[in-house]
């Protein structure tokens, strides 16, 4: 009888807090909302939700939790995050912090953003804030050198293109480069070799191995593709070092290789 009992009380506990969380998501200001049994009021995100004292069942808790109905006026909203395009902006504004992984100002707390940014993407204070980011002309003279790249402040690289771009942890400020071809980190460079200085030559036998074959040409330290000539010749990024190839006949990285190209 006893174990009926307890089951019996388990039961109408879920039933009660099916209907609570039903009854919650239906109210629309915080008065009404707080005034209802097992609600409370979230400001930050403007909805009605099922908790108790300490906080929401969904994840939120004080300084923007309201579980009785006077606390209402005493607990404003945070300010409209979105509006501001900078860090340091970003962070004089109450309840907001700045994500540098997707260059967005986010409501949250000390600890993260509640759309999930965390450390050390997050910046809470203005003295948490990154350096200015760089140009993007202060990037593009790294390309072709992933470790050079991923030093240089709001600098990233490409691996699918060789080209060091202006971006962030998540990709390159244009957009046309995201994981898993994008490096952040120097440790993220790894991952493909890192080219040689243009004035470093390979030996002629390596490239001269790779006629007809411009992918395989092009993965050679120093080798290049010209495409008139269908010859892989040692060069720099702007042309063969012999001068008889350069321009758009000059294949430098493989990525400007085409289905024509490869043997």
């Amino acid at each position: 009888m006893n174990v009926l009992i307890k089951v019996s009380v388990v039961v109408l506990l879920l039933v009660a807090a099916a209907a609570a969380q039903n009854n919650c998501s239906e109210a629309s200001a915080c008065d009404y909302c707080a005034g209802l049994g097992g609600c409370g009021w979230c400001t930050y995100s403007g909805t009605c939700e099922s908790g108790n004292q300490t906080g929401s069942f969904a994840g939120c808790v004080a300084p923007y939790w309201v579980w009785s109905a006077p606390s209402c006026p005493a607990t404003p909203a945070p300010s409209t995050c979105s509006s501001a395009s900078s860090c340091l902006s970003c962070t004089q504004l109450g309840g907001c912090g700045w994500c540098s992984s997707n260059n967005q100002c986010e409501q949250g707390n000390s600890t993260g953003s509640f759309q999930g940014c965390v450390s050390p993407y997050w910046s809470w204070t203005n003295n948490q804030c990154a350096a200015t980011p760089a140009p993007a002309s202060s990037c593009s003279q790294y390309s072709g050198f992933c470790d050079a790249c991923t030093a240089q402040a709001s600098c990233g690289y490409c691996l699918s293109t060789h080209v060091c771009e202006a971006g962030s942890g998540s990709g390159s400020s244009s957009g046309g480069c995201v994981a898993p071809n994008w490096a952040w980190f120097n440790s993220q460079c790894t991952v493909t070799p890192t080219p040689v200085p243009n004035n470093t030559p390979a030996p002629m036998s390596v490239c001269g191995d790779y006629e007809n074959d411009c992918v395989g040409c092009t993965e050679q330290i120093g080798c290049g593709y010209c495409v008139s000539t269908n010859l892989c010749e040692t060069g720099t990024g702007t042309g063969s070092n012999s001068g008889d190839c350069s321009g758009t006949n000059w294949v430098w990285y493989n990525s400007q290789c085409n289905s024509t190209q490869v043997h």
